[in-house]
């Protein structure tokens, strides 16, 4: 350390020493000693101490890294910014830049992963400052606190701190508020109470910062104001917070506070006009609160009762709505107000979005008709066109008025056929073909187009595919092999074209070379598909490394959905054995996968004239239509109290997490390739798995139910793996073979997101090809409805889209097999917008030719009730009875 020899070069060396050594409370008693010559001559020195200070920090800080992950122990060296600031505050003399000094960013310590960054303990600071005028002291409080820009600003304990100290007056900052209340832990009594308390219900963000505190158990803001004698203020606070306004989020805090108060009737009537002003527009939660207090009064004037349901009839909300008119009914019973007076009302009540509204206004109406006068008769016979018109007719006789015409069911559009599978893309020709091909490769096809390129120029014009690559590839993957797996295939394909321009591994650092197949990641770390299309992958490499490449890749496929044309096979047979080259044996296997489902005996028997094995194991695959479909299936389990459970074991109490679990199980095939292909997927997947999933369906093209079932460990828990997109869903609906569980799952679960367009073009396609599964779609969407937090209203307006497109029968077959499982039993509570899928029914039932009848939405129709559902399975019950 260097000694201190009274000079001011030598109080600047002291102070950087211990500035260095991490030591505070030494730090802040040299500070104090200072002179004023020695305070100029440090303060002019630390900016340019703060550059190396960091320097220094990054250099160390790739030793915080071990074997355990990152260390949290805090070492001296780091606490630098906290001891520079320190510095600054006890040298620099105006306030002014104190303030700046203190908050400046570049002293804020920075500890990844640590969840510690930020200002650290204002407590020296406190102590070194304590020696300053009480108005210098006070000033910068104030500035500090008006400089605060929110909560996580790393000046807030500074600010907070010196205004405790000084007791100097808040500034009227909104971002001072959120900071206090949004600090961890405060003194008891706390002296900024007093000051800051009143602008709770003012600053901006507060509602936000708060609005987890909760009643039970009741948290500790909520605790501290319920404790504050000043009733008159926090009610006054909270209800001039509701008629500021702000959302149903930002409010909820004072909703809370406000019912924790629990204001009296004498209370509620001191500020009925204000609650009054609630009800027309706040958000729901605050109109509730306003209407139920509003409620509790034993006495209203006229004019106020109006006014409250005219303003209710505006709402959106159907339980707000049918209170207003509960209390109109009322109301009018007890002679508070005339009937002509809520006849506007009641008017506005036949235009609300809710049936039920509607209904309960129509009964209304009827109910108290003898007491409308002219005018109110005629203001309700004036409304009636916008009631449904089974409700409207019922009012026409009394009232007069038109009942509103239901318009007749419009043709359906017919369904559009299928879609034509295009032709595959031709394979590069030429080495500058092969280059102009997207790399890294961004598609499958263009993945599929690179191999068959790069093979068929190998052995034909090996030097122009050098020159070609050479440029593109060179060193430009100077990691490649420092990576103990190639996951990705691109990864593969730079190594092929390594091999090729620098044979024997030129281009490699590593002295002892990794065989290509230990590159291979382990059977547990990625899916099936993505395996074996890296083994695909591997033998290409092998098979350039032993100078054994075929001068053509059997399995390119000759179809953008992935299936391989049998001649076109049959062929690329005959040319490796015209040139005496053997098949690769993963590129073979993809090649039976591709093609195109059932037998094909002209193709076989041109197959059975060639003597090689692989043309023989051909021969038979075409002849047979290779080996059965395996068997595939969907079993939904659960976790409950941390307990897998299935649900076809145990109804579930109440659940945890839901997830599909897949099953596939298929009969040895005699090829151990195929056979890891086929082994039923893992249920739940990390590292690498659903990777490439781009790539599976056509892998697969012909046994889609498989590519399927190896989606599910990644469709609803997108947390633990790849994760499936929307165009896997229409790569899915492309492919062929039978559908199943599983494909159905797939495809229901696409209809079920907030953007179902590659849902509802998936639906199509299958509905078109004539082979949807939509029963099992129906299944599945109830289960995600139901369980997984798919949101109804999504799936009712892609089915609708599906219907619009010409697809109303399968439609129908969906919401015939998805009704049963979400209609409520008796006691229970229906699901959001299940009255919109009763409706939908309704509308595609006739041209889908339903006639079948459905027990459970007959049972709902039978029930006495006014609700949408009730009335929607009425309307459904009679067209399926009629028909």
């Amino acid at each position: 350390m260097t000694q201190d020899t009274g000079t001011p070069a030598a109080a600047w060396g002291g102070i950087r020493d211990l500035i260095d050594a991490g030591e505070a409370d030494p730090l802040v008693r040299r500070l104090l000693a200072l002179d004023d010559g020695e305070r100029k001559l440090v303060a002019g020195e630390l900016r340019g101490h703060i550059a190396v200070m960091r320097a220094r920090t990054e250099a160390r800080e790739s030793t915080r890294w071990t074997e355990d992950g990152w260390d949290q122990v805090d070492q001296p060296w780091e606490k630098w910014p906290d001891l520079v600031r320190l510095a600054g505050a006890g040298t620099l003399s105006a306030v002014s830049a104190v303030a700046s000094w203190v908050t400046r960013r570049d002293l804020t310590r920075r500890r990844p992963f640590s969840g510690r960054d930020g200002f650290g303990d204002p407590a020296p600071l406190l102590r070194l400052l304590s020696v300053r005028p009480a108005a210098w002291q006070a000033e910068l409080a104030v500035r500090l606190a008006a400089r605060l820009r929110g909560p996580r600003d790393t000046g807030v304990p500074l600010a907070l701190a010196l205004l405790r100290s000084t007791g100097a007056p808040p500034p009227e900052h909104d971002p001072l508020v959120v900071a206090w209340v949004s600090e961890g832990s405060r003194p008891r009594p706390d002296p900024l109470l007093p000051a800051l308390m009143p602008r709770l219900f003012e600053a901006e963000g507060v509602g936000r910062v708060l609005r987890h505190e909760r009643i039970e158990p009741l948290s500790p803001w909520l605790r501290r104001l319920r404790g504050h004698g000043d009733r008159k203020l926090l009610l006054d606070g909270c209800v001039r917070r509701f008629l500021r306004g702000g959302s149903a989020q930002d409010l909820r805090f004072f909703v809370r506070l406000h019912e924790l108060l629990a204001p009296s009737e004498a209370e509620v009537a001191e500020r009925a006009r204000d609650y009054l002003r609630l009800l027309p527009a706040s958000p729901g939660p605050v109109a509730e609160l306003a209407l139920r207090h509003l409620r509790r009064m034993s006495a209203h004037e006229p004019g106020d009762v109006v006014e409250a349901i005219e303003g209710l009839m505006f709402r959106a909300e159907a339980t707000l709505a049918r209170t207003g008119l509960t209390w109109l009914d009322q109301s009018v019973r007890q002679a508070v107000v005339h009937p002509d007076e809520i006849a506007p009302a009641l008017a506005s009540a036949f235009h609300h979005a809710s049936y039920e509204v509607q209904g309960r206004a129509a009964q209304l109406a009827l109910k108290h008709a003898e007491r409308f006068g002219p005018l109110g008769a005629e203001q309700i016979g004036n409304a009636v066109p916008a009631l449904p018109s089974a409700l409207g007719q019922r009012l026409v006789a009394r009232f007069g008025g038109q009942a509103a015409v239901e318009e007749p069911p419009q043709t359906p559009s017919p369904l559009p056929p299928a879609p034509t599978p295009r032709a595959f893309p031709p394979v590069p020709a030429t080495p500058g073909e092969l280059r102009s091909l997207d790399w890294p490769t961004r598609s499958v096809e263009d993945g599929e187009r690179w191999m068959a390129g790069f093979v068929r120029l190998a052995s034909r014009d090996r030097q122009g595919l050098w020159s070609a690559l050479a440029p593109v590839v060179g060193s430009g993957h100077p990691h490649l092999y420092e990576m103990r797996w190639w996951t990705h295939v691109d990864n593969w394909l730079a190594a092929m074209a390594m091999e090729l321009i620098a044979p024997g591994g030129g281009l490699r650092p590593e002295p002892v070379p990794v065989p290509p197949r230990d590159r291979l990641p382990r059977r547990r770390d990625v899916s099936s598909p993505h395996l074996f299309l890296l083994r695909r992958c591997a033998e290409i490499l092998v098979a350039l490394k032993d100078g054994a490449l075929p001068p053509v890749l059997l399995a390119t496929p000759t179809h953008s959905t992935g299936l391989l044309d049998p001649d076109v096979l049959v062929a690329r047979l005959e040319e490796c054995e015209a040139a005496q080259a053997v098949p690769l044996t993963a590129d073979l296997l993809q090649a039976l996968l591709r093609l195109p489902r059932g037998a094909h005996p002209e193709a076989a028997a041109r197959a059975a004239t060639l003597t090689s094995r692989a043309a023989g194991t051909a021969a038979r695959w075409l002849a047979d239509g290779g080996p059965p479909d395996p068997e595939t299936g969907v079993r939904w389990r659960y976790i409950e109290d941390s307990r897998e459970r299935f649900f076809d074991e145990r109804p579930p109490r109440h659940v945890d997490h839901v997830v599909p679990s897949p099953r596939l199980s298929a009969p040895p095939t005699g090829f151990d390739l195929l056979d890891d292909l086929l082994a039923p997927p893992l249920e739940w997947s990390w590292n690498e798995h659903g990777r490439c999933m781009d790539w599976w369906a056509s892998t697969l093209p012909s046994h889609r139910e498989v590519v399927a079932v190896n989606l599910l460990p990644h469709l609803i828990s997108l947390w633990n793996g790849g994760g499936v997109h929307s165009s896997q869903a229409c790569r899915l609906a492309a492919a062929d073979g039978p559908p199943g569980a599983a494909t159905a799952l797939v495809i229901a679960f696409f209809l079920g997101r907030r953007d179902s367009a590659d849902g509802v073009s998936a639906f199509l396609t299958m509905a078109a090809r004539g082979d949807l599964p939509a029963a099992g779609i129906g299944a599945q969407l109830g289960m995600l409805v139901r369980w997984t937090g798919v949101k109804l209203r999504h799936v009712v307006g892609a089915l609708e889209s599906a219907a619009a497109g010409g697809a109303h029968r399968e439609v129908w077959q969906v919401l015939r097999a998805l009704l049963p499982t979400l209609l409520p039993a008796a006691g229970e509570r229906p699901q959001a917008d299940l009255a919109k899928a009763v409706e939908l029914a309704v509308t595609v039932a006739g041209p889908a030719g339903a006639r079948e009848e459905i027990p459970e939405v007959a049972a709902i129709a039978a029930r006495r009730s006014d609700s949408r559902l009730t009335h929607e399975c009425r309307r459904l019950h009679e067209r399926l009875s009629r028909a």
